[in-house]
């Protein structure tokens, strides 16, 4: 799917949002929560050729790379379901949500954040 693609989807969705609402049909935030999967859906065929190539290359570059899909897909989850959270009238569990996100972002990188400084630290003795 091209990004070309996905706006023009992400568009419809956004207008049938937008109709629903102004009728007065209360449930229009499953129309929403329909969109973010469905694009979702639509992407994971890239996330798993990425992953591939990944895997490809052998080394620590697959480390690497699982780390940061998994930090991708930490965020994006979190983002999605806050969104979903703020539609539906309680933002502040989808405030809650982000921060939970955030924190366990931070809980991955720490090693690696912990190699970078050793390397450092060696290179000045």
């Amino acid at each position: 799917m091209s990004v070309i693609e996905l706006a023009l989807y992400s568009i419809l969705f956004a207008v049938l949002v937008f109709v629903f609402r102004e009728a007065g049909w209360r449930s229009y935030p499953l129309i929403s929560v329909c969109a973010g999967l469905f694009i979702l859906y639509r992407i994971l065929p890239h996330i798993e050729s990425i992953s591939k190539l990944f895997e490809a290359a052998g080394g620590t570059i697959p480390e690497a790379a699982g780390l940061m899909l998994k930090v991708i897909g930490i965020g994006y989850i979190c983002g999605f379901a806050g969104d979903v959270c703020r539609e539906l009238g309680a933002g502040e569990i989808a405030s809650k949500l982000e921060l939970f996100g955030k924190l366990e972002i931070i809980i991955l990188v720490l090693p690696v954040l912990e190699d970078i400084l050793n390397i450092g630290i060696e290179m000045l003795k």
